[in-house]
């Protein structure tokens, strides 16, 4: 069964070639015309699918995977300039512009685009081919195909599908200049489409219809054609030259047309037969006498074989190019490792189970032995605990007295009567307790973060501040204590409670310093008791 079926759809015929695609070889089996009834439009899908499908029928033609081309004056084709955009990011690009130019909406129209080679590296930007045909049309296309029992794989544009015929035919030819470009010139019937290709790839595309009959008036008309296609390129700024032209026309204007271009253009002319780039089976007697105007289906099954172009497709539309995906082959290669890695570890493994196995059983027994060790020594290490418990919970006095005698301020604003040391008993905290005279309550207020020295370990209780007449010099007493040690939580909590209404309410400034005084007071817990010590001791300020 052949490979597939092309067909080019005009308004009154359907051109059909029949062909395998092996490789980069194509093989036509059939090529002929199809003339459309006129009770038959292309607007009825299932009507025109019924009709090809019987007509395909008749003709003993069963391929079902199908390519489709149609004319450049059914699309519209534009040349773009864009600034360096990123291949993966083109595609977005393009359609965002071309929504932008267009009147109808981007959601209903097919779009698809062929990005232009660089005249040189230099060359700012990038240029872009884009072609945009209505949904519409495609999905009537498809439900055509469906309808005669062909699946739609391909749709594209005659002018490009012409591109890869004179690719092939530029490669064994003088091949053109950077900046040269190929003209080619196509005759399908009435229908005149021009096309210039640089490297290649389609730059501009133009197409008419020939309304004379007379075969010397269409041969003018052909090069008049010519002439004003030049004269639209040369207004695009395309920066072409035209180096060599093509003809795919009828045998009756090629002689006429060659000629006229040659002198118009002042370069090589040249005639192209589309057949002689594939092979054929079909015996010459049943060959088109016209086989110029099967150059568009021949160009799309070349494609299919070997694409030496950018092809428009509007079935498959480019797309951004996909991200290499590395994952896979990271994962063989890991597998790999890990395979061998196994590989090796297998290998040592029954050497070492037997030597494991040897030196659990003598640790093991080890363990045994450290843990008696530790059972018999677990009396002793609970004893030392407790010495140590009860040696961290006993206050050095006499280090005490020495830091607190450097914190008592050297002045003659202040002086203590009495001192007496507090061991902790219980849950109490050790406490150095104080009575004194001052000449100011200011002095005493300020006496509290002088003996607290700035340290958490020590906390101030709120000093008892009256007036004493029995001294006119030191006319305030006061009694202080100081907490050695940090106070638990609930401690704090118990001793803001217990805070005197008296220095909580103060309004005064020193009422305030010695409320402020007040919220720092705590009372620590230690579990060991100690004996009770007092030390009466009389400090006079030096005068």
């Amino acid at each position: 069964m052949p490979d597939y079926l092309a067909l080019e759809w005009e308004q009154d015929r359907v051109d059909v070639v029949v062909a395998d695609v092996s490789g980069s070889r194509v093989r036509v089996r059939k090529c002929f015309t199809l003339a459309k009834p006129a009770n038959v439009t292309w607007w009825e899908p299932d009507v025109a699918g019924r009709w090809l499908k019987s007509e395909l029928a008749t003709r003993g033609v069963k391929a079902q995977r199908t390519l489709v081309t149609l004319p450049r004056e059914i699309t519209v084709v534009k040349r773009f300039d864009f600034p360096a955009v990123p291949d993966e990011e083109l595609a977005q690009a393009v359609r965002f512009h071309v929504g932008a130019k267009s009147s109808a909406p981007i959601d209903e129209l097919a779009l698809d685009f062929i990005p232009l080679p660089r005249i040189s590296p230099d060359t700012p930007g990038r240029e872009v081919l884009a072609a945009t045909l209505p949904m519409a049309v495609v999905k009537g296309i498809r439900a055509t195909c469906e309808a005669a029992g062909c699946e739609l794989v391909s749709l594209g544009l005659t002018p490009i599908a012409i591109s890869q015929l004179i690719a092939r035919a530029d490669d064994s030819a003088t091949p053109t200049s950077v900046f040269g470009a190929s003209l080619v010139v196509f005759r399908h019937h009435s229908r005149i489409e021009i096309s210039v290709l640089r490297q290649g790839h389609l730059v501009f595309s133009h197409a008419t219809r020939l309304t004379v009959d007379d075969p010397k008036q269409a041969q003018q008309a052909i090069v008049s054609e010519v002439s004003r296609a030049m004269v639209a390129l040369n207004g695009l700024q395309t920066g072409v030259k035209i180096e060599r032209a093509w003809m795919l026309v009828e045998s009756e204007d090629n002689e006429f047309a060659t000629q006229s271009l040659r002198t118009r253009l002042g370069c090589d002319v040249r005639s192209l037969d589309p057949f002689t780039l594939v092979d054929c089976d079909m015996p010459a007697s049943e060959l088109p006498p016209d086989r110029s105007e099967f150059a568009g289906l021949v160009g799309l099954l070349l494609a299919q074989a070997e694409s030496h172009v950018p092809t428009l497709d509007f079935v498959n539309p480019r797309k951004p190019p996909v991200k290499r995906n590395v994952r896979k082959q990271r994962a063989t290669v890991i597998a790999a490792g890990i395979g061998v890695l196994v590989a090796l570890t297998v290998g040592g493994y029954a050497w070492q189970l037997h030597h494991l196995s040897n030196r659990i059983e003598e640790l093991s027994k080890e363990d045994r032995h450290l843990d008696d060790i530790l059972k018999r020594g677990e009396p002793t290490l609970k004893s030392v605990g407790l010495v140590k418990q009860w040696n961290d919970a006993t206050v050095p006095w006499l280090d005490e007295m020495v830091a607190y005698s450097n914190r008592m301020p050297a002045t003659d604003r202040i002086y203590l009567a009495t001192l007496r040391l507090d061991p902790q008993t219980g849950k109490t905290v050790g406490k150095i307790k104080a009575e004194g005279f001052s000449r100011e309550k200011a002095d005493v207020m300020s006496l509290s973060e002088q003996l607290a020295g700035g340290n958490d370990k020590y906390r101030t209780m709120p000093h008892n501040v009256r007036a004493d007449q029995k001294d006119s010099v030191y006319p305030w007493r006061f009694d202080s204590e100081l907490l050695i040690g940090k106070a638990s939580e609930k401690t704090k909590a118990n001793q803001a409670a217990a805070t005197p209404p008296a220095a909580t309410s103060a309004s005064t400034p020193e009422k305030k310093s010695a409320a402020a005084d007040n919220t720092k007071s705590v009372m620590p817990e230690l579990a060991s008791p100690k004996s009770a010590a007092a030390i009466p001791t009389t400090a006079h300020a030096a005068k």
